[in-house]
């Protein structure tokens, strides 16, 4: 498929998911929506029904650079670059995408994780009221402003550069907003929620639910 029409595909959609190469084979989620395959995430085409949950008829489109992934993709990148393939993914996807589920892009080489974590925060500076969701929950990143979220347990928030951060509602710690977080801070771990919680944030924030036995 050209990238022109998977673009056109999904012009009033809202919610897109992005498959990279680190999917849990034994445990492939079922998810709705359109789908874009990076490079190895290509290999896992076959475990998503070629019909979404909701039972339409689900665009996808592929790309990356090959190094992970030997068979055809739709748009084929570079091998010298000074970028990632999900650098290039979030490039492509348009203003009105306002959720965007990243599936296989935790675990494995640690560098590879840190910088998804990275390339995600530069793409919530750039665009507002949008949030990205890593592994079905497991981290939920953020764009700046007021963010509204129902938390049950531990959790942890985390800013990559320095912020000012407000912390209100059903939570055991709260924080007045405007209070200055420093990148990677232990300032805001281990905070524990019963309800719903208000955020306010001036850059882009994850959340880190903790899960427990």
């Amino acid at each position: 498929m050209k990238l022109e029409e998977f673009l056109n595909k999904i012009d009033e959609i809202e919610k897109i998911n992005i498959i990279g190469p680190m999917v849990d084979r034994k445990n492939i989620p079922k998810i709705s929506g359109p789908i874009i395959f990076v490079d190895g995430g290509k290999k896992f085409d076959k475990y998503f029904p070629k019909e979404d949950i909701c039972g339409e008829s689900r665009p996808t489109f592929s790309l990356g650079d090959g190094d992970s992934y030997e068979g055809d993709l739709d748009l084929t990148i570079e091998k010298e670059k000074d970028f990632s393939d999900l650098n290039y993914a979030f490039r492509i996807i348009p203003t009105h995408i306002k959720e965007i589920h990243l599936i296989g892009f935790l675990g494995g080489r640690k560098d590879h994780e840190l910088i998804n974590l990275g390339e995600c925060h530069q793409f919530l500076i750039k665009n507002s009221d949008t949030k990205v969701i890593f592994d079905l929950s497991e981290i939920e990143s953020f764009s700046p402003g007021d963010i509204k979220v129902n938390i049950e347990g531990i959790f942890s928030i985390l800013s990559l550069t320095e912020n000012n951060l407000g912390i209100s509602g059903n939570c055991k710690y709260h924080l007045s907003y405007p209070s200055k977080v420093s990148p990677f801070s232990s300032h805001c771990l281990s905070n524990i929620g019963s309800g719903n919680i208000h955020i306010q944030s001036d850059r882009p924030i994850f959340l880190i639910k903790v899960k427990t036995k």
